[in-house]
């Protein structure tokens, strides 16, 4: 029971760091909904940040933005699968948000991330579900 915790603490923990580091990159609209709730929030822009935290590899983000719009399943997929074989959409919303992150770090870190991604990418037939696979994985 004891290692239950221990995990579950450590989940957090990750949760936590994970979500500062995302933060950090966020514009301050984005911000506002980490701050405010996700309730303004389009099903498009919950989409953009979702496929933000793929490519970050941050899947406990991904999870907590996830469950900040539980209710709302059908739209948020019905986003998701608006880019299917439209890699382009794809494309922009990470490199729009990619050029509003102020942090030079962060920025060259996850440009990097995205371009080692989009290698993967380019030329094959899109999904969403793409972004969260990584090469040899």
């Amino acid at each position: 029971m004891s290692n239950q915790k221990t995990s579950g603490n450590d989940y957090e923990k990750c949760l936590f760091e994970e979500l500062d580091y995302f933060y950090q990159m966020c514009s301050e609209k984005e911000k506002n909904f980490f701050r405010n709730g996700f309730d303004k929030c389009s099903a498009e822009e919950i989409a953009r940040l979702s496929a933000v935290a793929a490519v970050a590899d941050f899947r406990p983000v991904f999870i907590y933005i996830m469950a900040q719009v539980e209710g709302r399943e059908e739209e948020i997929f019905a986003a998701f699968d608006s880019v299917r074989n439209n890699f382009p959409l794809a494309e922009s919303w990470l490199n729009g948000f990619i050029e509003k992150i102020e942090e030079p770090l962060l920025k060259r870190v996850l440009s990097d991330m995205w371009q080692e991604k989009r290698k993967q990418l380019v030329g094959k037939p899109f999904e969403f579900k793409m972004l969260f696979r990584w090469k040899g994985k």
